[in-house]
């Protein structure tokens, strides 16, 4: 790499259930500052009968987001997961 050339960071990626206790779950992870702090990417999915269903989405605050999925009620599959990626070089200008 030149002298020009910046290293970019790794993301951080969650990988936790669809639901509450995961997302306890993200509070636990290391640098879980970029997942709960910083804008996010998200990606909800399910996997049925050899079929999957994804939902993808951002987020400014992945709490509030998903807590607002959770009330849109049985539009996701018992059982769904969810990654949540997260980067210092996402921001919102």
């Amino acid at each position: 790499m030149s002298k020009r050339e910046k290293s970019i960071s790794t993301p951080i990626i969650g990988n936790v259930p669809f639901s509450e206790d995961g997302l306890k779950q993200l509070e636990k992870i290391d640098n879980k500052k970029l997942l709960l702090e910083y804008p996010t990417v998200y990606i909800i999915y399910s996997e049925r009968n050899g079929m999957y269903q994804v939902y993808v989405g951002e987020t400014n605050n992945i709490k509030q987001r998903t807590k607002e999925h959770f009330r849109e009620g049985n539009r996701y599959a018992k059982g769904s997961n969810m990654f949540v990626i997260g980067h210092e070089h996402f921001n919102k200008w």
